[in-house]
């Protein structure tokens, strides 16, 4: 908390944002806390655990196949898909939170 007021960085957790002591001498951290409340990941490590090598692994492959005219984007985006699927076991669509994790 120290970190954040006196070097106005933001905190690292996200209850933090809520003490005035850290949002007076920083009121832009209130958008930062915004984006908390509306369930942004901060690492994506803490998604993928130990798979997190396989996902990093999956996008260089995607990205590649786009820039060497392999595959379109539109293509890529959608095997990139399929293979986080395979890889995580999450389901296809947008994020639905932390609940959207299989046990």
């Amino acid at each position: 908390m120290k970190r954040s007021r006196v070097l106005s960085q933001p905190p690292t957790l996200p209850e933090l944002y809520n003490l005035p002591e850290v949002l007076e001498p920083n009121p832009r951290f209130d958008l930062l806390s915004q984006a908390f409340r509306t369930g942004m990941v901060s690492r994506p490590s803490d998604v993928t655990g130990k798979k997190y090598q396989d996902v990093t692994d999956a996008y260089i492959q995607a990205v590649h196949s786009v820039l060497t005219g392999e595959k379109s984007a539109p293509e890529a985006a959608a095997a990139l898909e399929n293979e986080l699927v395979r890889i995580t076991g999450f389901k296809k669509g947008p994020p639905l939170g932390k609940s959207a994790h299989p046990e």
